[in-house]
């Protein structure tokens, strides 16, 4: 029975350090600086508010990679998700007939999730790069 239970804390003990590598209140951040600033602006700006947002904060550039690309590919994921049920598809699908993806919405969501992604990412640890760069 003990080695059940020292599994089981292994177990959430693992998948709490793998959650708390990618969602913290950095990622929050991110997300909601993001958000709100897409509303204003061009889809770009989630390069600026990555940048920004980890220039400030970010401990390390892994932490600030993989934060920021966590927070853009969320919230990215969710307001695709939306759009899609929103319209039943049918945006999504039309967009991906003119893409060369052959009408597949599933592949232009997760598209879509990974580019934002990585631009938030790289974005991110440019941001906390820029900052130890200037600390020296």
């Amino acid at each position: 029975m003990a080695n059940n239970i020292s599994t089981t804390e292994k177990e959430s003990s693992l998948l709490g350090k793998i959650g708390s590598s990618f969602f913290s209140p950095l990622t929050s951040i991110i997300i909601m600086v993001t958000f709100v600033s897409q509303y204003f602006f061009d889809w770009w700006v989630i390069a600026l508010a990555a940048f920004a947002v980890c220039y400030l904060q970010a401990k390390s550039s892994g932490e600030a990679f993989r934060k920021s690309a966590a927070g853009i590919a969320i919230l990215w994921l969710l307001v695709t998700l939306y759009y899609h049920i929103a319209t039943d598809g049918i945006l999504s699908t039309k967009i991906a007939s003119i893409l060369p993806l052959g009408g597949n919405a599933g592949l232009l969501i997760a598209i879509t999730v990974l580019i934002g992604g990585l631009v938030g990412g790289f974005a991110g640890m440019s941001g906390y790069l820029v900052r130890k760069s200037l600390d020296n």
